[in-house]
């Protein structure tokens, strides 16, 4: 999760599956600690939604953060990233 991401940065994590997050209020990135136990709930449906809840159990809150990705990157972390995408489609 970060407050803004660069392009490069943004589809290499996609490339390895991994989900960009970015906080849809930028202000909660300054409520989390470090040893907050934070938890992403329905992440697969999330993905299509293009925006994910996270629950900060530690303060028990919850804050939206953004996917800024589209559908076709989205199939790709659906697929657990680029190269399980393209085996997919091989196959």
């Amino acid at each position: 999760m970060a407050k803004s991401m660069a392009r490069i940065h943004k589809n290499n994590l996609i490339n390895h599956g991994v989900l960009p997050l970015i906080f849809a209020d930028k202000e909660d990135y300054d409520r989390i600690d470090l040893g907050d136990e934070l938890v992403l709930s329905e992440c697969l449906e999330g993905i299509r939604r293009k925006e994910i809840m996270v629950e900060d159990r530690t303060k028990g809150v919850s804050f939206k953060t953004i996917l800024d990705i589209s559908d076709d990157e989205a199939d790709v972390l659906l697929a657990g990233g680029q190269l399980r995408y393209i085996k997919k489609q091989i196959n």
